[in-house]
């Protein structure tokens, strides 16, 4: 990010929006963290919609869902790891790091980077009982990230400011998420 008042700003906000969420729909811990990193999978596959659509590319549509993905991923992060805000502001880099490549190439790369998350997810809990406990918290956190900074790339390739695209995306998701009651 481009400073560290930024990403202190965006990592309180994560935050916040953490808490609201623990707030709306109470769950245990590894429930809470499973569920944050299904969502993930939930908003990447709407940017793989938005990809598939058939006719011209929803451009401003995708860059929605790419920054969903991001905040998502930033969510769970949180939710792994409430003293992330360094690597979170090492995963979101812009401009990135990545090869010049086609958006489609960049996007398989953040479906690769959800796959380790899931690889991860599953060594945390020990689910595969075979392998058991092959992944630690601090494993699963680096998958987040890898997500991050994968989603990041494509939306650096295809937002003109990423860095403000994000940073007003999360905002109105911060506004809405905290203004919002539910109704039971």
């Amino acid at each position: 990010m481009k400073s560290e008042t930024d990403v202190a700003t965006v990592w309180a906000m994560l935050g916040d929006i953490t808490r609201w969420i623990d707030q709306q729909s109470p769950a245990d811990d590894d429930t809470a963290r499973t569920m944050r990193i299904v969502k993930i999978g939930e908003e990447f596959g709407e940017v793989c919609e938005v990809l598939l659509a058939p006719g011209p590319q929803d451009k401003p549509e995708l860059i929605k869902e790419l920054c969903d993905v991001i905040l998502t991923a930033g969510v769970a992060l949180h939710t792994v790891d409430r003293d992330a805000q360094q690597r979170f502001a090492q995963a979101l880099v812009w401009p990135s790091d990545f090869p010049d490549q086609p958006v489609t190439s960049l996007v398989l790369k953040v479906g690769h980077a959800y796959g380790t998350v899931c690889q991860a997810l599953v060594g945390v809990t020990a689910y595969n009982p075979r392998k058991g406990a092959s992944h630690t918290k601090d494993d699963l956190a680096a998958s987040l990230c890898e997500v991050i900074r994968a989603t990041a790339a494509v939306l650096d390739d295809v937002a003109q400011e990423p860095h403000r695209t994000f940073v007003d995306n999360l905002g109105r998701v911060h506004e809405r998420s905290l203004g919002v009651v539910r109704l039971s």
